[in-house]
């Protein structure tokens, strides 16, 4: 795992809550985990920032087509691999990390006792 890049998802995550909902992964206003780590591949990589805006143009426009659900779910998958790429983890450890009932002290004790640790008591509790 890259910690220095998690942490620097953190750091944005810890100092500006309002901007973190681990159950979307974009939208104007929030994003999850993964959806940060993307928001910071998009300093350096401006097709990026394109790709956020198709999903979030998406989203709201709601989704009423078949191709409009394909193209969202391509999209996630996207999204999903670019921050397991970001951070550096398998995708068993993406899974853990990018699930929706994920909480700050959930990702502060993969810190600080280590992803597969904190995995271990984490859904073993």
């Amino acid at each position: 795992m890259n910690i220095e890049n998690f942490k620097r998802v953190l750091d944005i995550i810890e100092e500006h809550p309002d901007k973190w909902d681990q159950t979307v992964w974009h939208c104007r206003t929030a994003h999850c985990l993964a959806g940060h780590c993307e928001l910071l591949l998009a300093e350096v990589q401006p097709q990026v920032t394109e790709d956020i805006e198709k999903q979030v143009c998406l989203m709201e426009k709601g989704l009423s087509t078949d191709e409009e659900y394909r193209k969202k779910d391509e999209l996630v998958i996207l999204t999903k691999e670019r921050a397991r790429g970001f951070l550096e983890v398998s995708h068993y450890e993406a899974d853990f990390l990018f699930d929706q009932d994920r909480t700050l002290e959930d990702f502060q004790q993969v810190l600080d006792e280590g992803i597969d640790v904190a995995m271990e008591e984490i859904e073993g509790s």
